[in-house]
């Protein structure tokens, strides 16, 4: 397949269009300095199995995922000769037409909202706009940024401030940012400043929470703010969502707590009297006082938790209390990878990342405090199995 232009990023994706059976089509790979790099190239299939299926006409649509030979691992899209959205910005164009174009690359954000799934990089360089007909073709693909190939400002002026720190999981409103900025760096007048406003807002709850509720808004020149009765029912929401949240990790615990209890009853009914019985509930018996004392938790990490010999597994007997905490455990885990998912770290983002997981740890072995040292190693090995697990991904 030979190569007939290629199109300009500062990504370490290359973009290159090419002729196929007599059809043009869109190809999207690596750079050179970065195809000998595995995290990329599963970075780039794991996009394509992401949004292969999706079908939009104002979307790029992917065609197939091959090795090919400029450009190594590639994913294949459909093509029609256009220019990116910073070129057409360039151009000369009447007011309907600059706005035409921002309706059809919300229509495409919508589609992929609808379908459960968040652009996050929307750009002037991911819109595309036909020569033939001024259609849109969004790119609906996230170019990777490494080290030694930063984001440049064109691009992260795009882009929500939950989406340049990582500190919280995107949804649809981080696009919409995005369609503001697109609509002020269109240019299409003072009218439109109050609709800027209603999607640029640094609190992502004061932005426009869907893309019709934008595409209202285009349409008559206007945003209206959350009454305060919606913003207490928003917050109702929210505090609602932190209740359940903690009855939930209450009943954790609780589970927790009534698996130990189970184990350590025959022991406590063999060396406490009928007399003793409320006072055995606070105070260990001697026996169990004089047994070996759990590894200390003060400096534990799942790099450094070795398990013993013969340690149980989460399905060994006297280990079933592990079958209620593992999962609840690797959704825990996964919320903390959540914000550096598909992304090559920097040291500071690796240390963080570090840091956020030993808490995390941490806080476990202190709540299991009183499970046994076989336990403890149970516990420890199905933490580390899947703490490799995600850092393998």
């Amino acid at each position: 397949m030979t190569i007939d232009k290629e199109l300009t990023t500062s990504s370490l994706n290359c973009l290159g269009v090419a002729t196929e059976e007599g059809k043009q089509v869109l190809l999207v790979g690596l750079k050179e300095g970065f195809r000998d790099k595995p995290q990329y190239a599963r970075s780039l299939k794991r996009e394509f199995s992401q949004c292969h299926d999706f079908c939009h006409p104002h979307l790029i649509k992917y065609l197939r995922f091959e090795e090919t030979s400029p450009y190594g691992p590639c994913i294949v899209m459909e093509w029609e000769d256009a220019r990116t959205l910073a070129d057409f910005m360039r151009e000369s164009h009447t007011e309907e037409e600059k706005k035409a174009v921002i309706v059809q690359v919300a229509e495409a954000v919508g589609y992929l909202h609808s379908n459960g799934f968040v652009h996050g990089a929307l750009s002037a360089d991911t819109v595309f706009v036909t020569k033939k007909g001024n259609q849109v073709k969004l790119l609906n693909f996230r170019p990777r940024y490494s080290d030694s190939l930063r984001m440049p400002h064109e691009v992260t002026a795009y882009l929500a401030p939950e989406a340049k720190d990582g500190t919280v999981a995107l949804d649809a409103r981080a696009d919409i940012f995005s369609l503001g900025v697109m609509v002020k760096e269109i240019n299409l007048g003072p009218d439109y400043e109050g609709v800027v406003a209603g999607c640029c807002s640094y609190g992502r709850y004061q932005r426009y929470e869907s893309t019709d509720a934008f595409l209202s808004a285009l349409e008559h020149r206007r945003y209206s703010r959350p009454s305060s009765s919606s913003q207490s029912e928003e917050g109702r929401n929210n505090r609602t969502k932190l209740i359940i949240g903690a009855v939930i990790a209450l009943l954790i615990v609780a589970l927790i707590v009534f698996f130990n209890s189970n184990s350590k009853t025959e022991t406590e009914a063999k060396q406490a009297s009928t007399e003793q019985t409320d006072s055995a509930k606070s105070t260990a018996p001697e026996s169990e006082q004089a047994a070996p004392a759990a590894p200390d938790d003060s400096d534990a990490s799942p790099q450094s938790a070795a398990p013993t010999p013969n340690a149980g597994t989460p399905t060994s007997a006297g280990n079933d209390f592990l079958t209620t905490l593992v999962p609840q455990m690797q959704k825990d885990i996964d919320r903390i990878y959540a914000p550096y998912a598909g992304r090559d770290l920097t040291p500071a983002e690796k240390a963080q990342l570090s840091r956020r997981r030993s808490r995390y740890y941490r806080g476990l072995r202190r709540t299991l405090k009183g499970k046994t040292p076989d336990e403890m190693a149970a516990f420890d090995k199905a933490f580390a199995d899947y703490v490799k697990q995600k850092n393998a991904q």
